[in-house]
């Protein structure tokens, strides 16, 4: 009776092993992983777009690296220069219009740019030298003016 238990046991453990082998083998002929991969990169557009479409959406769940990651255009985007402050801080969510009111409370320089970033929805504090930079790198994301002082 144990005889046909450990038999079973090890019966289990090749099946199991025979599995995974014939999976990943059946995955590679299939291309599933190649699939995955770009369906994963089609999400990732597919957020671009919506943040495009409606910025006010929620990105939280959504990180730096994914919109920088199998990005075939380098500098198909140009980084926006709006002076329309109203407008784009009307468009902010309340976490962001926080932290935009944190920025200019704790003090812009003359000639500093506080803008954010369309894909991200960071908000950062720019030197005249260091946006221009930016906007001659062209980054893979879009950048809007909140403020220039």
């Amino acid at each position: 009776m144990e005889n046909y238990f450990i038999y079973l046991v090890v019966f289990i453990v090749v099946v199991f092993g025979i599995f995974l082998i014939l999976r990943e083998l059946n995955c590679w002929y299939w291309k599933i992983n190649q699939r995955i991969s770009l369906m994963e990169q089609q999400n990732v557009l597919l957020k671009k777009i919506l943040i495009k479409l409606d910025p006010s959406q929620n990105t939280e769940n959504i990180s730096h690296n994914d919109f920088l990651k199998n990005s075939d255009s380098k500098k198909s985007n140009v980084v926006k220069q709006t002076d329309d402050k109203d407008n784009i801080y009307e468009n902010l969510s309340e976490k962001e219009k926080q932290r935009a009111d944190e920025f200019i409370k704790f003090g812009i320089n003359q000639g500093q740019i506080l803008a954010i970033q369309k894909v991200t929805r960071e908000i950062n504090r720019f030197d005249p030298n260091e946006w221009q930079k930016l906007v001659n790198k062209a980054e893979d994301s879009d950048w809007e003016i909140i403020l220039r002082k």
